[in-house]
């Protein structure tokens, strides 16, 4: 298969306006930047903005306000639980020197500078495009509805046998996530693999009109934030396809051909299979989740001209990302941490790919609820209960979403339990797990069911 090469950024989203931010407009409006396109000037932030500032210099950029260094910007977003503005204090004495609020905050300054906005959010995705598009890497976008980081890590480990690789930070893929991890990124990459997540229509495009991704790759659609999209399964396919608008080559999951919305983008598709990797490939190990988004990434090198015996040399560092199916043994037994994300498809596989137990050994089960799945949210849990039943020994379920599990399993002949406080969790499974067993926890993050192992001895 012929190579992609590199080329002029495909147009689809050049002209998306961020809030009141034309970026069309803006372009080519900062005339001091650091090495490698990294914004240092806060006069000529500002003027990208529309507002005026004395000038500063910006040693980085932060939303979170724990997390704010001296000499950094600070950006005073809203959420549901949480405002920004009232941290400002904080952030000032931690040494920020200004903040990018609202058109209506009239609140003290602190001694920082104030860059007014009509919309925050905006305005930080402002930013990162014009960013991004100083740096002119070549770009690999990543989204799905399960293995997506997993994919992205798998994806940046392979191409940096060849080029010099940047990549987006953990889970940074949402609509401040993404765009911060481009802001404090160091550039100077030929490649970046970024990962593109959604919750709701319309964030996917916006995403899009920073990072203007070449290769868009669709790892596997679910019915994760179901409960968002009206029409469903549908909705998501729909907003996830997305990624290959203005994509010269999209690497989807072979169930994706079934939907128009991904088929009719435009882009020339390609899928990925296991069965195409080459049979004495090895790899670090034997999960079929894990083997599919090796496939996935393995499609992207060749893509991006590696050929089969550079890829097999790479993969034999990969492993999977933190709480993502790790392993850790403690006292005999094995545990499966894999307590970042919970949607049905990533619970099927994570119960589809549990070790077997030592002889004697029983395989225990941690469920927390799976979230954002709307009406969808029973039937979903019911499927999870069945094939739990068929695979776990004793499960152990967390939230009052799970309640369909349990009353599956011991239908079907199982033991199940109902809990809603971790902490009685925790020691009922120190009282069950003895020498030998598998003992898998999966949870959404929020679940903080890792807090488990933080406990063991």
């Amino acid at each position: 298969m012929e190579a992609l090469q590199a080329s002029a950024l495909p147009l689809g989203y050049a002209t998306l306006n961020f809030g009141n931010y034309a970026l069309k407009e803006a372009c080519g409006q900062i005339e001091k930047t650091g090495n490698n396109g990294r914004m240092q000037s806060l006069k000529e932030i500002a003027k990208i903005l529309g507002c005026e500032v004395e000038e500063k210099d910006i040693k980085g950029f932060a939303i979170d306000s724990r997390n704010v260094k001296r000499g950094e910007l600070f950006f005073a977003l809203k959420g549901e639980k949480f405002d920004g503005h009232t941290f400002l204090r904080e952030v000032a004495s931690k040494g920020a020197v200004a903040a990018v609020v609202e058109k209506g905050y009239v609140g003290q300054k602190y001694g920082m500078e104030l860059l007014p906005a009509e919309d925050v959010t905006a305005a930080l995705q402002c930013l990162a495009q014009e960013v991004q598009k100083r740096r002119k890497s070549r770009v690999v976008g990543v989204t799905g509805s399960v293995g997506k980081t997993t994919t992205k890590e798998f994806i940046a480990h392979l191409l940096a046998g060849k080029f010099k690789v940047a990549k987006t930070p953990g889970n940074a893929n949402s609509q401040a996530g993404l765009p911060l991890s481009l802001l404090n990124g160091e550039g100077g990459e030929e490649v970046l693999v970024a990962e593109l997540g959604m919750n709701h229509a319309g964030e996917m495009a916006k995403l899009m009109a920073i990072v203007h991704p070449e290769i868009g790759v669709i790892t596997h659609i679910g019915r994760a934030h179901a409960g968002n999209f009206s029409d469903g399964i549908l909705g998501i396919v729909h907003e996830k396809a997305e990624i290959l608008r203005g994509a010269k080559v999209g690497i989807v999951h072979p169930h994706a051909l079934q939907y128009k919305e991904v088929t009719n983008k435009g882009c020339r598709l390609v899928t990925f299979d296991i069965a195409e990797v080459p049979k004495g490939l090895a790899l670090p190990f034997a999960e079929s989740h894990l083997k599919a988004n090796f496939a996935c990434a393995a499609q992207v090198a060749l893509e991006m001209g590696l050929t089969w015996e550079e890829i097999g040399l790479r993969a034999l560092g990969l492993k999977p990302f933190d709480l993502r199916f790790e392993k850790i043994e403690k006292n005999g037994v094995t545990f499966i941490n894999d307590c970042y994300n919970s949607n049905p498809e990533a619970v099927q596989a994570a119960l589809e790919n549990l070790p077997r137990p030592k002889r004697g050994g029983k395989v225990v089960a941690v469920l927390g609820e799976m979230a954002e799945l709307g009406k969808y949210s029973e039937e979903a849990h019911r499927e999870i209960g069945v094939i739990a039943a068929d695979r776990v020994d004793h499960l152990l379920c967390y939230g009052k979403e799970t309640l369909p599990v349990v009353e599956i399993v011991q239908k079907l002949g199982k033991i199940a339990e109902f809990f809603t406080d971790v902490g009685r969790l925790r020691d009922s499974l120190w009282e069950l797990a003895r020498e030998g067993d598998v003992v898998l926890i999966k949870g959404k993050n929020t679940n903080k069911l890792w807090q488990i192992l933080e406990s063991i001895d």
